[in-house]
């Protein structure tokens, strides 16, 4: 039986971001990530209490985002030891069969960094704001742009964003399996990697052909009702603030 999560889930309740307009809260994500990439140690670290700030204002436990950041706290571990390997010299250790850049691990290290303040300031986005507000505002935002399909960008959207609890929960139900044959007592790190990553892609491309045969059977179609948005005054403040930030940290990339 899955185990509920409700961080990478929609949760009520009466803070800043519940009650901002979700078309500002996706433009301040995608520059806030944009920020993300571009930025240096200075801004990263920035924004790295910048998170954290909002989600304590969320009412977010450490213990619970540690709980569900698990799989890609793996997947962060990876791309650094990756990288690490893989970069160019100085040496930080060589072992003969093993070598350990200082600028791979550096870089390995920045690149976990922007993954998980990616990862935190989305799944903000998604535990404080309805997934039927989300996709009526990438209709909104899209809705300009010549040659494009809202209704069917947001839609495939919204699928997105509901797959992510899911596939989080299938991952722990894998990790718990796995745990329960003694996969872990396998010396091999990779292996274990491996073992997770595959059958978790196996379940989830599964998953989303079961999906898509439940919508063509119940005649899915791309009109629907979406919920009314409202911009309030405070909105341009926080979303001012966002804009700045994030031109701060393009123009001065510390």
């Amino acid at each position: 039986m899955m185990t509920e999560r409700v961080f990478f889930q929609y949760r009520h309740a009466e803070s800043l971001l519940h009650t901002m307009d979700a078309r500002f809260k996706l433009l301040a994500l995608i520059l806030l990530c944009i920020s993300s990439y571009t930025g240096g140690s200075i801004s990263l670290t920035g924004l790295t209490i910048l998170s954290i700030l909002l989600l304590f204002a969320c009412r977010v436990s450490a213990a619970r985002l540690i709980r569900d950041l698990k799989p890609l706290l793996l997947l962060v571990v990876f791309v650094i030891l990756v990288r690490s390997i893989t970069g160019s010299r100085p040496l930080l250790l060589d072992l003969g069969w093993l070598h350990i850049s200082r600028g791979g691990l550096a870089e390995g290290l920045f690149i976990g960094w922007r993954l998980l303040l990616v990862a935190l300031f989305s799944s903000l986005l998604i535990s404080t704001t309805r997934s039927s507000h989300i996709r009526s505002a990438v209709v909104r935002i899209a809705r300009p742009v010549p040659f494009l399909s809202e209704t069917r960008i947001a839609t495939m959207f919204g699928l997105t964003l509901g797959f992510i609890p899911l596939i989080l929960l299938e991952a722990g139900e894998i990790t718990a399996a796995q745990k329960a044959r003694c996969v872990e007592a396998r010396r091999n790190p990779l292996y274990r990697i491996y073992a997770l990553t595959v059958t978790l892609l196996r379940k989830t491309f599964k998953r989303g052909d079961n999906l898509a045969t439940a919508m063509e059977a119940r005649c899915y179609s791309d009109r629907a009702v979406l919920p009314s948005l409202e911009i309030r005054g405070t909105d341009w403040i926080k979303l001012s603030s966002v804009v700045l930030t994030a031109a701060l940290i393009l123009i001065f990339r510390v």
